[in-house]
């Protein structure tokens, strides 16, 4: 009697620690999954963006950001998305107070990076337009300039008339 009951709680430990194992590999695993992705986020910013459009006219540099970054943008946002979902169901599992704060702020903290990364592509969008109307409008304003100052040299060169 005593050894059934001996290997009953034995397997109940071993059930408990397979659980808490698989629970810390979990938590382990979205922990470095957000931390890549801060890594990315803080390189995409503060470089790949600018590597991309380095060099490009204005109208290839819209085309980039309108098509190739915004494409990046909504595949991460998937992967957030992901996370979100892993750490909410973390969450939802974990009774440790402090673990419970810590996936709160990291869940905020993964909402708001996203928020700042599409405001700062959709920033960079909106600003590449406005230079680039401005520069056709100045463009179109140099050709009328051109257009004119080629109208008052004809005109100049043209031999005086004069009546009498």
């Amino acid at each position: 009697l005593l050894e059934i009951q001996w290997t009953d709680a034995e397997r109940t430990l071993t059930a408990l620690i397979d659980s808490l194992t698989k629970r810390r590999s979990e938590y382990q695993d979205f922990e470095n999954k957000f931390l890549r992705f801060i890594q990315w986020f803080e390189n995409f910013i503060n470089n790949e963006i600018n590597q991309r459009l380095d060099g490009l006219t204005i109208q290839t540099s819209l085309e980039i950001l309108k098509n190739d970054i915004r494409n990046i943008i909504t595949d991460k946002r998937k992967y957030v998305n992901e996370l979100l979902i892993q750490a909410r169901l973390l969450q939802s599992q974990s009774t440790d107070q402090t673990q419970l704060q810590t996936i709160k702020q990291k869940i905020e903290q993964l909402e708001q990076i996203m928020d700042t990364a599409e405001q700062h592509v959709e920033k960079r969008i909106k600003k590449t337009e406005i230079t680039y109307k401005m520069f056709n409008d100045f463009e179109q304003g140099f050709e009328n300039i051109r257009s004119w100052m080629d109208t008052v040299e004809v005109n100049l060169q043209r031999p005086l008339t004069t009546q009498n």
